[in-house]
Parts: C-alpha cells; structure tokens; sequence
C-alpha cells in the first residue's frame, strides 16, 4: 500500500502496519494502566515477528 505525501510516496507493508497496530495497543495499554492490553499487544507484536521471520527464512530457502 502507498500513501502519497506531498511529493513523496511512502510504501506500507503488512508487516510495518501490523507492528505499528501492536505499538499503538502497547503504549494505549501503558496509557490506561491496563494489562489485558499489554499482554495483547506482546501477543500482537510477537506474532508479526514470527511470521516476518518465518517468511524471510522460506524465501531464503526456497532461493
């Protein structure tokens, strides 16, 4: 996805908006002090490294 910034594009990945959704939870959690957010956003921002690794390591294996 990109999104034209003046004269600039600025190109998002699933992965980058994925890890930003899990940054806002975390420090929207730290915000209300609320733990069920924290543990979510961990959850959140943990599953999207492991799947951006495990895709880096097939597309390494692969050629």
């Amino acid at each position: 996805m990109e999104i034209k910034l003046g004269s600039f594009y600025v190109k998002f990945s699933p992965f980058l908006i994925s890890l930003l959704f899990g940054l806002v939870i975390f420090f929207t959690g730290i915000a209300a002090d609320n733990p069920d957010a924290l543990t979510l956003s961990a959850t959140v921002i943990l599953m999207v490294l492991l799947g951006h690794g495990l895709r880096w390591l097939i597309e390494h294996i692969d050629g």
